[in-house]
């Protein structure tokens, strides 16, 4: 009975200092865009088979972290990415199968200098959904070449480095667009549904403790 009274001490011990490290972390800022205006029109749509597409004359700068590639799927496929510069592998990264939404973030490690001419790669293969690229058109030029056939057009990508200020700095922020983007208006919906939530945890650690007195 000891035992099952440590393991559940040292398990919410455990979550306990989960939460605490993941509020002490700092989430990641867009350090450029490299389109103006966020422009997403639809550039091109692949399915199946092996897709690779590049993009060169990116500009990364110091500090990046993450890209966040502008690739719209209901259920994306794994995605490799690498970074060059200089005629060189600077930078590969990879993000697994399962991501959704109109964009993807792939973790690369942090660059300790800026890029200034970087070519940007990422390629996927085997899907059975469709993935759109998404950007702006770019009559008369070409930066982004889809499986070695250059296109007139610029693939959105978004540079990611680790912010300034911690989880648990911005919970009141958090807390405040929650509360004004609900039904519900009010800061004070977020604190409600976050006291549950802890009420909840206390609530089943006492009952426990109860049944195995």
């Amino acid at each position: 009975m000891n035992r099952v009274k440590v393991s559940l001490a040292g398990g919410l011990a455990v979550l306990l200092v989960a939460i605490g490290w993941a509020l002490a972390q700092s989430p990641p800022t867009v350090a450029r865009i490299n389109l103006a205006g966020r422009a997403e029109a639809e550039l091109a749509e692949e399915w199946g088979g092996e897709t690779r597409l590049c993009q060169t004359a990116e500009a990364i700068p110091s500090g990046t972290s993450a890209i966040r590639l502008a690739l719209f799927s209901n259920f994306g496929p794994r995605v490799d990415l690498t970074v060059s510069g200089g005629g060189r592998l600077l930078r590969r990264g990879t993000v697994g199968s399962g991501w959704t939404s109109r964009q993807v973030t792939v973790p690369i490690g942090q660059l300790n200098g800026g890029v200034a001419d970087a070519m940007v790669c990422a390629s996927f293969r085997d899907t059975e959904e469709t993935v759109t690229l998404l950007g702006e058109t770019t009559p008369g030029s070409s930066t982004l070449t889809l499986n070695g056939r250059k296109l007139p057009a610029k693939l959105l990508i978004e540079y990611l480095k680790p912010g300034k200020t911690t989880w648990a700095s911005l919970v009141s922020s958090i807390a405040h667009r929650l509360g004004t983007a609900r039904a519900l208006e009010g800061v004070w919906y977020a604190y409600f549904v976050l006291a549950l939530v802890v009420g909840m945890i206390a609530a089943i650690a006492v009952a426990l403790r109860e049944q195995l007195r």
